[in-house]
């Protein structure tokens, strides 16, 4: 599962997570090389061969990162635009926001009461829980 989240493209950054990695599109089963019946001597020949290919894809990769590098950036900065500009939408509307500020003291609503049967008794709100994470405002 691992290796289809990080070979699938990425909405924002429009790279694959493996490439921006490590600078080259990974290697899929279907690319080993399959020797069969060698000798080890050619087996040998054939390991120090594809170590030298590597070898040589992973140098082209890094002197090509510092070109994405720019690139990913703006698609970053471009994709976080879009919840900036609903978030200021939503404001515009007039929907209640919260500022939370680290140490504001928070209750939750059990939401567990509404669809279940008897429990009505019990309090509507957890509450009394203190904050202490930092939360991003856009």
């Amino acid at each position: 599962m691992a290796y289809s989240i990080r070979t699938q493209k990425q909405a924002t950054t429009k790279y694959t997570p493996f490439f921006l990695m490590f600078g080259r599109n990974p290697n899929s089963p279907q690319m080993v090389t399959v020797v069969e019946d060698s000798s080890p001597d050619q087996l040998e020949d054939l390991l120090d061969e594809q170590v030298g290919e590597r070898t040589a894809l992973a140098e082209d990769a890094c002197s090509q990162a510092s070109m994405y590098l720019p690139e990913v950036l703006s698609n970053v900065e471009i994709a976080q635009e879009k919840p900036k500009k609903q978030f200021q939408k939503r404001i515009a509307k007039g929907v209640k926001t919260f500022n939370i500020k680290v140490g504001d003291t928070i209750f939750k609503k059990q939401m567990k009461n509404v669809s279940r049967k008897g429990g009505k008794m019990e309090p509507v709100w957890m509450g009394g829980h203190i904050d202490n994470q930092e939360r991003a405002l856009f």
